[in-house]
């Protein structure tokens, strides 16, 4: 930031702070970071600094974002057209307050292929689509996710799966097999994306 402004930069750029994931170190009887969709995985800082030029905008947002809401906040900003989900931004968000009802997903596929669901609307399910088992969590008040609430929620805990299946196309992507080059296979493994 600071040679930013040195150089007489920082009003006219978009600084982003964030990490793609976090890391698991024994919770949930997990390590690293390629096979949960819990929140010590998923729940990564973001932070956003729009030059002055964009107006007031709030120091903190509470709603839900997803990484993927990135490209169409810089698109946005940027005036560009966005071929990816323009709705989506962060600044018009921001902007109208429209932030509730948003979900985010997540899905990660450990060594053995279960497909792993993770849907935030106050309230947290995981989802092993594999073993059909369901987990509800409220964040607010058990944000370590230790307390499931999936039989004490029933109906809940099934609607929040309807939504998560909603989007079959995600939950393909996230278990599909794509070739790999070698190369680009020792690099991954090397970073602990693969086994």
């Amino acid at each position: 930031m600071q040679a930013l402004g040195r150089k007489g930069l920082l009003d006219r750029s978009i600084v982003i702070v964030t990490a793609d994931h976090g890391e698991a170190f024994g919770e949930h009887g997990r390590m690293l970071h390629t096979s949960t969709p819990y929140e010590e995985t998923i729940h990564v800082p973001l932070v956003v600094r729009f030059p002055p030029r964009f107006g007031r905008l709030p120091a903190r947002w509470s709603g839900i974002v997803e990484l993927r809401d990135l490209v169409p906040t810089i698109c946005d900003a940027l005036g560009l057209g966005c071929r990816v989900n323009a709705e989506r931004s962060l600044l018009r968000l921001v902007r109208s307050g429209a932030g509730d009802g948003r979900v985010a997903r997540a899905w990660t596929s450990d060594g053995n292929g279960v497909a792993l669901g993770a849907l935030t609307d106050g309230h947290k399910l995981v989802m092993d689509s594999r073993a059909h088992r369901l987990e509800l969590y409220e964040l607010s008040r058990d944000p370590g996710e230790e307390r499931d609430l999936s039989f004490v929620r029933c109906a809940l805990a099934r609607r929040l799966a309807r939504r998560l299946q909603g989007n079959r196309q995600e939950a393909a992507l996230a278990t599909a097999s794509h070739p790999v080059a070698d190369d680009i296979r020792r690099k991954l493994r090397a970073l602990g994306y693969t086994r």
